[in-house]
């Protein structure tokens, strides 16, 4: 008679190790996808921020190559920190009918859905340059960075660059 409630016993003590196990396993696994959604996130958060940097940095330290109005590559700067106003205004047009051209001069792939939008103000007076646009509706992430440079004249200019 012992017999019989041992191996009836056997059998909860198994079903318990068994629900026991997968309960580790399948907490293992939710772990595992919520930590790498983290990761896949901070990554794309990295890499929008490096694109923002990289396009800043390129348009105010390089002196670019323009024809006339039309640039080859681009770039505002005159000699650090003084951007070129001319410069600055030739980029405004030509970023205006040509966003497209301005993305991959930058290195942004749009196909991707990926943009940016720059703006340079001149603090405590007008808008010198807005170029392209934000994405509409709730879209997902956006990263901002603002820099500061200066105007021939002396005035200090704010560069607003948002990218996605």
């Amino acid at each position: 008679m012992g017999g019989k409630n041992r191996k009836g016993q056997l059998v909860f003590e198994f079903v318990i190790a068994a629900v026991f196990f997968f309960y580790i396993v399948f907490y293992v696994i939710n772990y595992l996808n919520i930590t790498a959604t983290v990761f896949a996130n901070d990554f794309y958060m990295n890499s929008l921020e490096f694109t923002a940097i990289q396009s800043s940095e390129l348009l105010l330290h390089s002196r670019g190559v323009w024809n006339e109005s039309i640039p080859k590559s681009l770039g505002l700067a005159e000699k650090w920190p003084v951007l070129n106003s001319t410069k600055i205004q030739y980029l405004d047009s030509y970023c205006r009918t040509n966003y497209e051209s301005t993305l991959e001069k930058l290195d942004i792939n749009s196909s991707l859905g990926h943009g940016v939008k720059i703006e340079i103000n001149e603090i405590g007076g007008g808008n010198l340059l807005r170029c392209g646009f934000l994405p509409g509706g709730k879209f997902g992430s956006i990263v901002r960075i603002e820099r500061v440079a200066l105007s021939r004249g002396g005035d200090v200019l704010n560069m607003t660059i948002w990218a996605w």
